[in-house]
Parts: structure tokens; C-alpha cells; sequence
């Protein structure tokens, strides 16, 4: 199996997710909207991933969760510099 077809995998296991986690807690949610992110990251699908980073951000700053936080803004910052914006 080739990577490129385990994010895309990943992916669409992700979007699941993200449809059924808005209705629930936060954590969910974040958990969700930053593994799409690091799914469309690993595709090179860098101004996709940005906008699920900071979809995930949003339920981030609804409660603190500090491992899975730190690990979201790392990929929001890594996507933010691959699509040029410092």
C-alpha cells in the first residue's frame, strides 16, 4: 500500500468523523477536524489542511486539551508556511 493511498485513506476516515463529531463534545470535534487536516497535509493539499486546522482550533479554544492542542497549531503553522502565509 502506498502512502499517498493511506492519506487518502485517512482522509475519507476523517470526514466521517468531522460529519459525526460536530454534534458532540469539542474534544471530538478538534480530534476530527485535526486528523482531516493531517490527511490533507500529507496529500500536499496544504490550503485544505489549513482550513480544517483552524476548524479544529475553534473547538480547541472551547476547552483546553493540551497534547491534542500543541498538535494542531504545529500543523496549522507547518500549513500556514506551505501556502506562503507568514
Amino acid at each position: 500500500m502506498n502512502q499517498t493511498f493511506q492519506w487518502k485513506e485517512a482522509e475519507d476516515v476523517y470526514r466521517r468523523a468531522t460529519m459525526m463529531s460536530e454534534d458532540s463534545a469539542s474534544k471530538w470535534s478538534a480530534c476530527a477536524f485535526a486528523g482531516l487536516g493531517d490527511a490533507l497535509y500529507g496529500q500536499g493539499r496544504y490550503n485544505e489542511a489549513l482550513l480544517n486546522y483552524k476548524r479544529a482550533s475553534e473547538f480547541l479554544s472551547l476547552e483546553t486539551i493540551d497534547r491534542l492542542t500543541k498538535d494542531c497549531y504545529e500543523g496549522l503553522a507547518k500549513a500556514f508556511v506551505k501556502v506562503g502565509d507568514f
